[in-house]
């Protein structure tokens, strides 16, 4: 087990194993003026720190999300908290200087709470927004390019209490969105040129309730999904499995 000398209150994100063998992590940490930042550190096998650096301006910035980049470099994603919480995106050579830090508005509170590299070399970015409208929730996917320029972005509209929580990349280099919509597992395809949704699909039986938390393209053409379900198993809520064609 290893620590870093951080704040009581500093928080991780997730952790990948880089190109050199050693463990990458990205997370928020406190900073002197009480304000957050991102913070990127990296590790041996051992968990002796190698590097660990913080990203920030005088405003709050919190880090979901980190991948590594063919170039060896990171992406991390999370949000900013301006007058409202915007999509904060920052790039990172492989030594963990910053080559970009880009936000990008909506009207609304913006969550950034996943990249992935597509099959074509741009970033797509998964969010959650919500709005001052209660009855729905809404899903924000963006894709820019590796110099920070959006390419497009589009909003998605569902019943309250939804969310889409996963995005990959299917053989054809569409996005696969996988979540729930109200009661029911949701899955969505959009097309990686503009957005637009080319099918949305909603899974479940009454009176369970169905929620995706991952999805994988298969070899196939489809798609396995694994979440949860309840209200139809032995327990309150049961892992489910689920596995579609294309």
């Amino acid at each position: 087990e290893a620590e870093l000398n951080c704040s009581s209150s500093d928080e991780s994100a997730n952790i990948l194993q880089n190109v050199e063998g050693n463990y990458t992590f990205a997370g928020t940490v406190l900073n002197g003026t009480n304000m957050w930042d991102f913070a990127v550190s990296t590790m041996d096998s051992a968990g002796n720190i190698l590097q660990s650096n913080a990203y920030g301006t005088n405003l709050s910035e919190y880090a979901n999300y980190i991948i590594q980049l063919p170039d060896a470099g990171y992406a991390v994603v999370g949000y900013v908290q301006n007058s409202t919480k915007d999509v904060l995106v920052i790039r990172l050579d492989q030594n963990g200087n910053l080559i970009w830090s880009n936000t990008y508005a909506n009207p609304d509170d913006d969550y950034a709470r996943k990249v992935i590299l597509t099959d074509d070399g741009d970033l797509c970015v998964l969010a959650s927004s919500y709005s001052q409208n209660i009855s729905t929730s809404v899903a924000y996917v963006l894709r820019i390019d590796l110099s920070g320029n959006l390419i497009w972005s589009n909003t998605y509209e569902f019943t309250y209490n939804s969310r889409v929580k996963d995005i990959v990349f299917d053989n054809n280099g569409d996005y696969i969105a996988a979540g729930v919509n109200g009661i029911y597992g949701l899955l969505m395809k959009l097309d990686k040129t503009n957005g637009t949704v080319i099918w949305s699909n909603n899974y479940g039986t009454s009176p369970g309730a169905a929620s995706w938390s991952s999805v994988v393209s298969t070899n196939d053409g489809g798609y396995l999904l694994a979440g949860e379900n309840s209200g139809i198993g032995a327990g309150v809520k049961d892992i489910s499995l689920m596995k579609t064609n294309s």
